[in-house]
């Protein structure tokens, strides 16, 4: 059957998940990114365009069946009605269409078990991959064989990079980025700000997409076809200026930190205190480092404006370069770099002094020993660290807007906003560093909260004065 469609029906994305569909190499296709991004609608053209020229059977599932026939199983209808206006291909049921070659099957999962006979399938199609465990994926992938270019087809928007689809299934893999035009077809060109890479294996391709890539939210190029919807414009416009961390995630489609509770710094919110923070060449430079080797020594960089405590800049030091004296070059090449000419102020994990027993010297005395051979730098590194509680209680303070200070956090400083975001306190009131260990070295060690504890001892130190007031406040006695 030789069936035509206009071009104008189809947005960017279309093009490239059409494709990768088409190419037998490819075996995963990954596609998230923010809301209104059409992944869902351009992924349902695709299964039924092919549908209707190919012998073609496609399981579409989401996690419970309960959300089906109003979400997925719509959206399908929809261009399958569309196209059976002029030509009856398609006839619909209760979770299923049957297509001229095949069916399109909509099925819940609420147990991985349920995946079976997938070999009469080409193509599975798991929307909203997020709310699925790994396991459920990990079952299909075990299941779907015994066809020529059978596909597994997903899509989700980026809610946590604490996530196991970015943990566990993006970061485990090396990536190669791709160019956002197909060749010859300049109707496949992705926004600037979406991105598509091809693993190292050559088998996944993945995508990320924005509403800007939806002609039927901002219009076409040339004006031509699609739609500009104003009220959505207008809303993603409101979202960007008073919830910039909602906007990264379904604006953007950037990997988000969402909080869900329980959090250390509890008044701490991306949308309050993160922002463009630039480096003030008229200002002193504060350093403050904890020294835990792994994940990477945590090193961030402060400077006081007025009444402002503003972290400009981080530079964590990973393996191989996370030594006393490596993680000081680290430093000492960056202030470099910027022409920085002053005093460096030095804050720190106060069990950094601990002298080693092999060669009786500490971190710092090593650390100091290189910077100082670069800088002039005074150290005011605490005798001992601050109490978890208080410092906390105090820190939070600030952030809750209950003294004169405030503290704002770069938007470069992604590691650092993930630490503060999502770091996670105790029943006894301390901080939750979850322990793992590294898959290549063997090594443990604490996952987070070594950028927490950076910040907490700079900041009890540059504002020393109103933290013991502010104990002072805090501190209960017991008369016996």
């Amino acid at each position: 059957m030789k069936v035509v469609f206009d071009k104008k029906l189809f947005n960017p994305s279309y093009w490239h998940i059409d494709d990768a569909l088409q190419d037998e190499r490819i075996r995963m296709l990954l596609i998230y990114g923010g809301s209104s991004a059409a992944k869902t609608y351009s992924i349902a053209q695709c299964n039924l365009k092919d549908t209707l020229c190919s012998e073609l059977n496609v399981l579409t599932l989401r996690k419970e069946s309960v959300t089906i026939m109003t979400t997925v199983y719509r959206t399908f209808e929809e261009i399958a009605k569309k196209i059976n206006d002029k030509h009856k291909f398609f006839d619909f049921y209760n979770f299923r269409i049957d297509c001229p070659m095949g069916q399109i099957m909509f099925k819940g999962l609420d147990d991985p078990e349920k995946v079976k006979g997938l070999d009469s399938f080409n193509r599975v199609f798991l929307n909203e991959l997020s709310k699925f465990d790994e396991s459920d994926l990990d079952e299909v992938k075990r299941r779907l064989r015994g066809r020529p270019n059978q596909k597994i087809i997903c899509d989700w928007n980026p809610i946590s990079e604490e996530h196991w689809i970015k943990t566990n299934l993006i970061d485990t893999d090396e990536w190669v980025e791709q160019p956002l035009m197909l060749p010859n077809n300049h109707d496949s060109k992705l926004d600037e700000l979406s991105k598509k890479w091809i693993n190292i294996s050559g088998n996944t391709i993945l995508i990320k997409t924005t509403y800007r890539d939806n002609y039927w939210v901002v219009g076409s190029p040339n004006g031509n076809y699609g739609f500009k919807d104003v009220h959505t414009l207008d809303n993603f416009e409101d979202m960007r200026t008073k919830k910039p961390n909602q906007y990264m995630v379904y604006g953007l489609g950037e990997w988000g930190s969402f909080r869900v509770g329980g959090e250390f710094w509890k008044q701490f919110s991306i949308d309050k205190h993160v922002r463009y923070v630039n480096y003030l060449p008229t200002k002193s430079i504060h350093v403050t480092v904890d020294v835990n080797r792994y994940p990477y020594i945590s090193q961030t960089l402060w400077q006081i404006n007025g009444k402002e405590i503003r972290q400009f800049n981080e530079l964590c030091a990973s393996d191989p370069g996370n030594t006393a004296k490596k993680a000081a070059q680290k430093v000492a090449k960056y202030l470099d770099d910027i022409n920085y000419e002053g005093v460096i102020y030095l804050y720190g994990d106060a069990s950094g002094r601990n002298k080693s027993a092999t060669d009786n010297s500490s971190f710092f005395d090593l650390y100091f020993l290189e910077l100082k051979s670069h800088y002039h730098v005074i150290d005011r590194i605490m005798r001992s660290n601050p109490s978890v509680q208080l410092s906390a209680a105090f820190v939070n303070e600030i952030y809750e807007g209950n003294t004169e200070f405030s503290i704002v956090i770069g938007d470069n400083c992604k590691l650092s906003i993930k630490d503060y975001n999502t770091v996670k306190e105790g029943k006894d009131g301390e901080m939750v560093k979850e322990k793992i260990t590294d898959p290549n070295t063997g090594i443990p060690y604490e996952k987070n909260g070594h950028l927490s504890d950076a910040k907490r001892y700079f900041i009890c130190n540059i504002l020393e004065y109103e933290y013991k007031e502010f104990i002072k406040k805090r501190k209960k006695y017991v008369i016996l």
